[in-house]
């Protein structure tokens, strides 16, 4: 099980985030220099970002995401 908490904030006030869950798939993780060509059926990323009601910086912003995963492994005895 995989749980996911990520916030943002603009100026100091918190706002809505949005989550990507991707992985290469085997076409893309053979041309992965870092990435064995069969380890994508074994991962998973998870990336905040804001996808909807984006706020419009006009310069001097400050934006901001933070990001925690918890992975729980059950391991057979």
């Amino acid at each position: 099980m995989v749980s996911l908490k990520a916030s943002g904030h603009v100026n100091g006030e918190q706002v809505p985030v949005s989550c990507v869950e991707w992985d290469p798939h085997a076409k893309k993780s053979k041309n992965m220099g870092d990435f064995g060509s069969d380890q994508y059926v074994e991962m998973i990323c998870q990336e905040p970002g804001m996808f909807s009601n984006v706020p419009i910086s006009k310069g001097g912003k400050r934006m901001s995401f933070t990001q925690g995963d918890d992975l729980l492994v059950e391991v057979d005895k």
